[in-house]
């Protein structure tokens, strides 16, 4: 039997990895973190954070990248501000998800 070889993970993806294992614990310091991140990177830091719960819009607006055409913040805590501070920055959205998104009055 041959076993096929895996690849080995790249650099980058070792480090989001390693971001996202940690993220509760760095995300009150996001904001001095995120400022040395690249667009592709704040963006997949961003999805973990949703698939974790820990997207708020404190998170959002840290993260936010001007270069960003998609945004996906359903289920998230994100609220109106977030979106409107986001959008501020991100002024090339092109595809945005908000399903799910529980909004109290």
């Amino acid at each position: 039997m041959l076993t096929k070889k895996t690849k080995p993970r790249s650099l980058v993806n070792l480090c989001i990895g390693l971001i996202g294992r940690h993220l509760e614990d760095i995300v009150e310091d996001l904001d001095e973190i995120a400022i040395g991140l690249p667009a592709e990177i704040k963006l997949a830091v961003a999805a973990i954070a949703r698939r974790r719960k820990l997207l708020n819009d404190d998170v959002l607006i840290t993260l936010a990248d001007a270069s960003w055409e998609i945004l996906d913040v359903s289920g998230s805590d994100v609220s109106d501000f977030g979106l409107v501070k986001a959008a501020e920055v991100c002024s090339f959205i092109k595809a945005l998800d908000i399903r799910y998104r529980i909004v109290i009055f």
